[in-house]
Parts: structure tokens; C-alpha cells; sequence
């Protein structure tokens, strides 16, 4: 088998994307590239990667990508753009990262498909939602379980046990689901992490902090991440100590109606003196250094696919401060590598993060147990297990 593979990298989203998933599959682009693979990524027209990096992988926009996947237009153009690249280009493997342009495929047929591997980012909550195309439940997860049950893939790489399980509960064939971590690209966090770098004066009004400790919300300012449950447990924190709570806004605008909301909320609950918007996306080339100068960060999400920012979090030795649900108790360990609370539960996790503050002991036990506890979460190893795959379908295809 040749040892140089082509390999088409269909993503839902991607970097300078803020979601997770998009930074994901970008990481996954490098790696593969980096290993020596011929790499094509399609990504939406719109999409601002900065094709003048040179970063070894080749970058296809499909138009109307991103409108069909967010339910604004229908799938005739995006599915021909697809359609004209893999019949146009001799692709080894296909690999789809979320429903939307699974379901694209799968209505195409396998006839002209190389062997394809589908791994979806969508953040599922069981019994809730799967994809976020709909807001009803019941249609959400109907459109799931159809895509999944068309089987327009060889295989499902689930990058999580709650992704695994979604899938078990949408009717996957077992016998071509497979499991293994994703996570964070490791080696370059580390080496951000250590740069020594201020950046707070890059993303933030300094003049307006107080001499409190910084609380950090890493990732999408969204509700479902918690944001409001954030500034909530904030006015219940101010009692007892002054703190800054920072936020980060993404690069599209999209959280910019939230944004106006949460610092409303923060106003009303007489808090937003203490609450700290950025003036622009941070850099994944800075994040690191956000998270070492942060006294406490949370993660308060509703659920999780994969909780990224936690992960990061835990590996920059920061004290942690997460909710008990799916996603992010794959990763947090209750006193052991963070404090965990329950989701929605403002007073729990204002006494999560003043415990953090107040007991130096507890704060560093955590720290210190934050590193080793995540090193299972790194992108790399789960690319080992996609190459793996990926030559296993290699050979029962030429059998």
C-alpha cells in the first residue's frame, strides 16, 4: 500500500472559526499534511482561512456550503462543488466531519465515493439534539438518525463517549463504529503556554480591571456555554470579593446580540464594572497565554461534545472550575483536576470559584493534576487512529 495518501477533508466548520470543531479540523489538516499526505480541505466560501500560510494542506470553498448546513439554501450547489472535486481528483479516502455534509454525500450515493469516514463534531445532548439544525427535539434527531441510518460511510470514528453513545442511540451499525479521543494540538499549546507573553493589553482594556483575580470563560459566548449563568454567579461572588470575569468574543459577530445581553444582565445585577468582553478573537497563538494569566477558569456548559476549552484549562495547570454534564465529565475528575458543579446552578458555581480563590491548597492540588489528566485529549493521537482506520479500509477495499 502506497504510504503517501490523498485525502479529502470535508469540514462543518474551520479555523479562525472560534468553535472547537473548526479549530479541530484544521489541526487534524496540519497533521495529516505534516506527515507527508496529500490533504484537501472544503470549507465554506465565506470562510476567512488566509490561504497564504502555505500550511501544507490545499483549500477548497464550496458555495453555499455553510448557508445549506445552516438550513438558508438548498443542497444543489454545495452537493455539485462536492460532487465535481471527488470525481475530479483521485481521492484515497474521504473524511466527513459533520451531518450537514454527510447527508450531501450520502443523497449523492457511494458509486463514485473512495472509502469514506464520517466523525461529527455537533455537541449532541441526549434526547434533545444531535445536529442543532432544528430547534424541536423530535425533528433535530430524526434528521440525525436518517443520515446516520443511510450509511453513506464506511466507518464512524466518534470522538467521544458521548458521541459514541449519540450514535448507538441514533441506530448506527455497531459493527463500523469505532472510538478514540480528539482533543488539542499538545505540542504547540505547550510551547504557546511558556512564551512568557502578555497579552491582556492585546484583547482587553486593562484601565478598566480591578485588583482582583481574573475568572476566565474561555470559548463561544453563547448560552449554552453558560454565559449567563456566569454573570449570575458573578453578582452572588462580588459580595465577598471583586474579581475580573472575562469573556471572548468570536471573529464572525455572531455572539455580538449575547454579548449586548449578558453586559445588560451584568448592568441590572449591578456586576458589569467586573465583566470584560475582548475586542477581538483570541488567537490560538495567544489563548494559551490568556489561560496562565487566569486565577480561576470555567467551563460552565449546559453540555458538551468535547469541552476543548477544558481541556486547555486542565493543561495550562489552571484551577478549574467545570459543570457535571456530558462532555465535560469525560475530562474533569470532582477535587481531583477541578471542582465540578451542577449545570444552571448559579450559587454552586459562585462557591466553586471562591473556594478556588480562598483555599491556596485546594487551588494548587488542582493545578498540579490538571496537566497529566488530559493527555489522552491530543489531536495527534487521534490522527494515529485515523490512519489506522483509513489503511484498514484501504485494504478490504483492494479484497
Amino acid at each position: 500500500m502506497k504510504n503517501k495518501l490523498r485525502i479529502l477533508l470535508i469540514a462543518g466548520q474551520f479555523y479562525p472559526d472560534l468553535a472547537g470543531s473548526g479549530i479541530a479540523t484544521y489541526n487534524i489538516a496540519k497533521q495529516l499534511a505534516q506527515r507527508g499526505h496529500n490533504v484537501t480541505v472544503c470549507i465554506d466560501e465565506n470562510n476567512t482561512y488566509d490561504d497564504s500560510l502555505n500550511e501544507g494542506f490545499r483549500v477548497v470553498r464550496l458555495l453555499k456550503y455553510k448557508d445549506f448546513a445552516t438550513g438558508h439554501a438548498g443542497f444543489k450547489e454545495a452537493t455539485l462543488c462536492i460532487y465535481d472535486l471527488i470525481c475530479g481528483d483521485n481521492f484515497d479516502i474521504v473524511h466527513v466531519f459533520s451531518y450537514m455534509p454527510m447527508l450531501l454525500l450520502s443523497l449523492a450515493g457511494k458509486s463514485f465515493l473512495p472509502p469514506v469516514v464520517f466523525t461529527f463534531w455537533n455537541a449532541p445532548n441526549s434526547g434533545e439534539r444531535a445536529i442543532g439544525f432544528y430547534d424541536k427535539p423530535e425533528l433535530d434527531l430524526n434528521l440525525a438518525s436518517q443520515i446516520i441510518k443511510m450509511q453513506g460511510y464506511d466507518r464512524i470514528i466518534a470522538g467521544s463517549r458521548v458521541s459514541r453513545d449519540m450514535a448507538i442511540e441514533l441506530g448506527v451499525n455497531k459493527e463500523i463504529l469505532r472510538f478514540a479521543y480528539h482533543g488539542i494540538n499538545m505540542q504547540k499549546f505547550y510551547q504557546n503556554l511558556h512564551s512568557g507573553h502578555d497579552i491582556l493589553d492585546k484583547y482587553y482594556n486593562q484601565h478598566s480591571f480591578n485588583e482582583g483575580p481574573i475568572v476566565l470563560l474561555p470559548g463561544r459566548i453563547t448560552n449554552r456555554k453558560g454565559v449567563f449563568d456566569a454573570i449570575r454567579a458573578l453578582a452572588i461572588l462580588a459580595k465577598s470579593h471583586r474579581v475580573n470575569m472575562l469573556f471572548t468574543k468570536s471573529n464572525d459577530n455572531k455572539d455580538a446580540e449575547v454579548i449586548k445581553k449578558i453586559l445588560r444582565l451584568g448592568k441590572e445585577l449591578m456586576v458589569a464594572d467586573m465583566v470584560h468582553i475582548s475586542n477581538k478573537m483570541v488567537s490560538q497563538t495567544d489563548m494559551p497565554s490568556l489561560y496562565r494569566l487566569s486565577s480561576v477558569v470555567i467551563t460552565p456548559s449546559h453540555y458538551e461534545g468535547l469541552g476543548f476549552t477544558a481541556v486547555e484549562s486542565l493543561a495550562a495547570g489552571r484551577p478549574t472550575v467545570m459543570t457535571n454534564v456530558c462532555g465535560l465529565n469525560e475530562i474533569g475528575i470532582n477535587n481531583y483536576n477541578c471542582l465540578m458543579v451542577p449545570a444552571k446552578d448559579k450559587m454552586s458555581l459562585a462557591q466553586a470559584i471562591r473556594k478556588l480563590i480562598e483555599e491556596k491548597s485546594l487551588s494548587e492540588k488542582i493545578s498540579k493534576n490538571g496537566p497529566g489528566s488530559v493527555s489522552r485529549f491530543d489531536i495527534s493521537l487521534f490522527v494515529d487512529y485515523c490512519m489506522k482506520e483509513y489503511r484498514e479500509l484501504l485494504l478490504c477495499e483492494k479484497r
